[in-house]
């Protein structure tokens, strides 16, 4: 029974990531991060780890 009820939710949960890898608009929490979304794209500056760089660091 704990078997059943486990592969159940994995296969719940892998379907649920499915969708949201391809429509990321299906996800909970797209509308609450729409902010960090916005600023992100707002920073053109890259460090080569493929951070965005903070200017805390001078090279």
């Amino acid at each position: 029974m704990w078997a059943g009820f486990t592969l159940v939710d994995i296969l719940f949960t892998y379907a649920h990531a499915l969708r949201v890898k391809h429509k990321p608009g299906n996800s909970y929490s797209y509308q609450s991060d729409a902010h960090f979304h916005d600023t992100e794209a707002d920073n053109t500056h890259v460090t080569g780890w493929g951070l965005v760089d903070t200017g805390c660091v001078s090279y």
